[in-house]
């Protein structure tokens, strides 16, 4: 798990998203904090759909997982929805992309990790 703090540590401009830079996750992951329900919502709906947009996973996505934990048991409300979104990218198998995404592995691995703080 990795808390809002550490987010000027991740180098964003080295990875991308559905729609490019990924300048903008930061404050998008900060807002998931956010006591405002409707910030909170579209934030949400904002970080998952850049890093798994129509089921393609990206560079950011596995960046975002420890972020999004730690979101899922720190956050005003959602928590179910972003555990059940990062299952939903743990269950995401290669073959469910014709050419084989090698992201795949590396997202279910980085979601597996942050399962026993998740489940406590």
């Amino acid at each position: 798990m990795t808390s809002p703090e550490d987010l000027d540590t991740v180098d964003w401009s080295a990875l991308e998203h559905a729609y490019g830079s990924t300048e903008d996750l930061p404050d998008l992951i900060r807002a998931l904090y956010s006591p405002d329900l409707e910030v909170l919502d579209e934030a949400g709906y904002e970080v998952a759909n850049r890093v798994n947009h129509q089921g393609s996973l990206y560079s950011a996505t596995v960046e975002v997982i420890p972020f999004l934990a730690h979101a899922a048991l720190h956050m005003a409300a959602q928590r179910e929805d972003v555990v059940t979104f990062l299952i939903r990218l743990a269950e995401r198998d290669s073959s469910d992309d014709p050419v084989g995404d090698p992201l795949a592995g590396l997202v279910r691995a980085a979601v597996q990790a942050e399962l026993p703080d998740l489940l406590r």
